[in-house]
Protein backbone atom coordinates (compact mmCIF):
# COMPACT_ATOMS: atom_id res chain seq x y z
CA UNK A 1 0.00 0.00 0.00
CA UNK A 2 1.32 3.42 -0.97
CA UNK A 3 1.65 5.97 1.74
CA UNK A 4 0.75 9.60 1.34
CA UNK A 5 3.76 11.82 0.73
CA UNK A 6 2.81 15.53 0.78
CA UNK A 7 6.13 16.49 -0.82
CA UNK A 8 5.78 14.22 -3.84
CA UNK A 9 4.45 15.65 -7.13
CA UNK A 10 0.91 14.56 -8.00
CA UNK A 11 0.51 11.85 -10.61
CA UNK A 12 -2.38 11.31 -12.97
CA UNK A 13 -3.54 7.95 -14.19
CA UNK A 14 -3.14 7.57 -17.91
CA UNK A 15 -5.39 4.52 -18.08
CA UNK A 16 -7.96 5.09 -20.79
CA UNK A 17 -10.95 2.80 -20.99
CA UNK A 18 -10.69 0.51 -23.99
CA UNK A 19 -12.69 1.60 -27.02
CA UNK A 20 -15.83 -0.30 -27.90
CA UNK A 21 -15.06 -3.38 -29.92
CA UNK A 22 -17.05 -3.05 -33.17
CA UNK A 23 -17.12 -6.83 -33.43
CA UNK A 24 -18.76 -7.27 -30.03
CA UNK A 25 -22.45 -7.98 -30.03
CA UNK A 26 -25.21 -5.92 -28.52
CA UNK A 27 -27.51 -7.94 -26.25
CA UNK A 28 -30.73 -8.90 -28.07
CA UNK A 29 -32.85 -7.32 -25.30
CA UNK A 30 -31.26 -3.92 -25.99
CA UNK A 31 -31.78 -4.31 -29.73
CA UNK A 32 -35.43 -5.16 -29.11
CA UNK A 33 -35.95 -2.13 -26.86
CA UNK A 34 -34.31 0.16 -29.39
CA UNK A 35 -36.37 -1.40 -32.20
CA UNK A 36 -39.57 -0.69 -30.27
CA UNK A 37 -38.70 3.01 -30.03
CA UNK A 38 -37.67 3.39 -33.68
CA UNK A 39 -41.17 3.87 -35.16
CA UNK A 40 -42.00 6.53 -32.58
CA UNK A 41 -38.71 8.34 -33.12
CA UNK A 42 -39.28 8.28 -36.88
CA UNK A 43 -42.87 9.53 -36.42
CA UNK A 44 -41.77 12.51 -34.32
CA UNK A 45 -39.03 13.29 -36.83
CA UNK A 46 -41.52 13.21 -39.72
CA UNK A 47 -43.91 15.42 -37.73
CA UNK A 48 -41.08 17.92 -37.20
CA UNK A 49 -40.45 17.99 -40.97
CA UNK A 50 -44.18 18.28 -41.76
CA UNK A 51 -44.46 21.15 -39.28
CA UNK A 52 -41.50 22.86 -40.89
CA UNK A 53 -43.06 22.44 -44.33
CA UNK A 54 -46.43 23.78 -43.18
CA UNK A 55 -44.67 26.68 -41.46
CA UNK A 56 -42.86 27.52 -44.70
CA UNK A 57 -46.16 27.41 -46.60
CA UNK A 58 -47.74 29.65 -43.94
CA UNK A 59 -44.95 32.19 -44.27
CA UNK A 60 -45.35 32.26 -48.06
CA UNK A 61 -49.17 32.46 -47.87
CA UNK A 62 -49.21 35.12 -45.17
CA UNK A 63 -46.49 37.03 -46.97
CA UNK A 64 -48.51 37.26 -50.15
CA UNK A 65 -51.76 38.13 -48.36
CA UNK A 66 -50.22 40.68 -46.02
CA UNK A 67 -48.23 42.41 -48.75
CA UNK A 68 -51.39 44.25 -49.81
CA UNK A 69 -52.32 45.21 -46.24
CA UNK A 70 -49.03 46.02 -44.50
CA UNK A 71 -46.20 48.37 -45.55
CA UNK A 72 -43.24 46.57 -47.19
CA UNK A 73 -40.68 46.90 -44.37
CA UNK A 74 -43.16 45.81 -41.72
CA UNK A 75 -44.16 42.79 -43.82
CA UNK A 76 -40.67 41.28 -43.61
CA UNK A 77 -40.23 42.11 -39.92
CA UNK A 78 -43.43 40.25 -39.01
CA UNK A 79 -42.05 36.94 -40.24
CA UNK A 80 -38.57 37.08 -38.71
CA UNK A 81 -39.62 35.42 -35.40
CA UNK A 82 -41.48 32.67 -37.25
CA UNK A 83 -38.57 32.01 -39.58
CA UNK A 84 -36.15 31.98 -36.64
CA UNK A 85 -38.26 29.39 -34.81
CA UNK A 86 -38.43 27.27 -37.97
CA UNK A 87 -34.64 27.35 -38.30
CA UNK A 88 -34.26 26.32 -34.64
CA UNK A 89 -36.46 23.25 -35.23
CA UNK A 90 -34.41 21.87 -38.15
CA UNK A 91 -31.56 20.29 -36.10
CA UNK A 92 -33.79 18.24 -33.75
CA UNK A 93 -35.67 16.86 -36.74
CA UNK A 94 -32.39 15.70 -38.29
CA UNK A 95 -31.08 14.30 -34.99
CA UNK A 96 -34.22 12.19 -34.57
CA UNK A 97 -34.07 11.01 -38.19
CA UNK A 98 -30.43 9.96 -37.73
CA UNK A 99 -31.28 8.28 -34.42
CA UNK A 100 -33.98 6.19 -36.09
CA UNK A 101 -31.57 5.34 -38.92
CA UNK A 102 -28.94 4.26 -36.38
CA UNK A 103 -31.49 1.97 -34.73
CA UNK A 104 -32.25 0.45 -38.15
CA UNK A 105 -28.53 -0.22 -38.71
CA UNK A 106 -28.39 -1.80 -35.25
CA UNK A 107 -31.29 -4.08 -36.17
CA UNK A 108 -29.53 -4.98 -39.40
CA UNK A 109 -26.53 -6.28 -37.44
CA UNK A 110 -24.42 -3.13 -37.08
CA UNK A 111 -23.21 -4.22 -33.66
CA UNK A 112 -21.71 -1.87 -31.11
CA UNK A 113 -20.78 0.71 -33.74
CA UNK A 114 -24.41 1.20 -34.78
CA UNK A 115 -25.52 1.14 -31.13
CA UNK A 116 -23.01 3.84 -30.22
CA UNK A 117 -23.99 5.92 -33.26
CA UNK A 118 -27.70 5.72 -32.39
CA UNK A 119 -27.11 6.74 -28.79
CA UNK A 120 -24.83 9.57 -29.90
CA UNK A 121 -27.65 10.96 -32.09
CA UNK A 122 -30.09 10.63 -29.22
CA UNK A 123 -27.68 12.47 -26.92
CA UNK A 124 -27.29 15.24 -29.51
CA UNK A 125 -31.08 15.61 -29.74
CA UNK A 126 -31.53 15.98 -25.98
CA UNK A 127 -28.50 18.24 -25.60
CA UNK A 128 -29.81 20.55 -28.33
CA UNK A 129 -33.29 20.66 -26.81
CA UNK A 130 -31.85 21.32 -23.34
CA UNK A 131 -29.78 24.23 -24.61
CA UNK A 132 -32.71 25.56 -26.66
CA UNK A 133 -35.08 25.35 -23.68
CA UNK A 134 -32.59 27.11 -21.43
CA UNK A 135 -32.02 29.92 -23.93
CA UNK A 136 -35.76 30.34 -24.57
CA UNK A 137 -36.55 30.42 -20.85
CA UNK A 138 -33.88 33.09 -20.43
CA UNK A 139 -35.41 35.12 -23.28
CA UNK A 140 -38.89 34.74 -21.78
CA UNK A 141 -37.56 35.98 -18.44
CA UNK A 142 -35.86 38.91 -20.16
CA UNK A 143 -39.07 39.83 -22.04
CA UNK A 144 -41.04 39.54 -18.80
CA UNK A 145 -38.65 41.90 -17.03
CA UNK A 146 -38.73 44.30 -19.97
CA UNK A 147 -42.54 44.29 -19.80
CA UNK A 148 -42.54 45.02 -16.09
CA UNK A 149 -39.96 47.75 -16.60
CA UNK A 150 -42.02 49.23 -19.46
CA UNK A 151 -45.15 49.34 -17.31
CA UNK A 152 -43.23 50.87 -14.41
CA UNK A 153 -41.71 53.57 -16.65
CA UNK A 154 -45.12 54.49 -18.09
CA UNK A 155 -46.37 55.43 -14.63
Amino acid sequence: MATFDPYKAPQASLDVPPPLDPASTVPPALIQLMAQTRPWVRLISVLFFVGLGLGALAVVALGTVSSALVPRGMNVAMFIPMLLMMVLYIPPAFFLWQYASGIRRLQDGGGMTAFEEALTRQKSFWKYLGILATVLMGLYGLFFLMGILGVALKR
